[in-house]
């Protein structure tokens, strides 16, 4: 966890930034390669605990460049813990959620294949493709409500005309 009181030990390779823990702060790169699978999930816990107390700026920078684990137990980890971002009621840090969920997706392919390991990968694609479904039946709503309003702000201009005119 992101230690309040610890003294920074080393700089980030990413930004320079000095480091407390496993994860930077400011850009949210791990502080070292973690082999070890204990200490890849806890640096992947500590980055989710950076990620929630952030802003929303904050929080689309981290997700677009944060740290990404390697070992599948801490990819699939990683993925779960993006979904809620991908909702549009929760934050919505626009499409760093959606580009994150495709960099795990991407390492994830990488990896051996096992059926675990293809059913979350086909889960996960989903999920991206409701995500970008929902993104474009807004957009188009928001094409419509403002094709109509400039229909509404047209037919005034025509009437006031007509009206002043008579």
């Amino acid at each position: 966890m992101v230690s309040e009181t610890a003294e920074p030990r080393e700089r980030c390779r990413g930004c320079g930034a000095a480091f407390k823990d496993l994860v930077c702060e400011y850009c949210g790169l791990a502080s070292r390669r973690a082999e070890d699978p204990s200490l890849e999930r806890a640096a992947l816990d500590e980055f989710h605990v950076l990620l929630r107390r952030c802003d929303r700026d904050a929080q689309d920078r981290l997700l677009r460049e944060g740290f990404l684990p390697s070992l599948e137990a801490s990819l699939l980890e990683a993925a779960v813990q993006c979904l809620p971002y991908l909702v549009k009621e929760s934050v919505d840090p626009g499409p760093a959620a959606a580009q994150r969920l495709e960099a795990i997706i991407a390492k994830l392919t990488a990896l051996t294949p096992n059926d675990n390991l293809t059913r979350a990968i086909s889960l996960y694609r989903e999920r991206l493709a409701e995500h970008r479904r929902a993104d474009r039946s807004a957009a188009l709503l928001g094409l419509i409500m403002f094709g109509l309003l400039a229909l509404a702000v047209i037919v005034a201009g025509v009437w006031l005309v007509v009206r002043l005119g008579s």
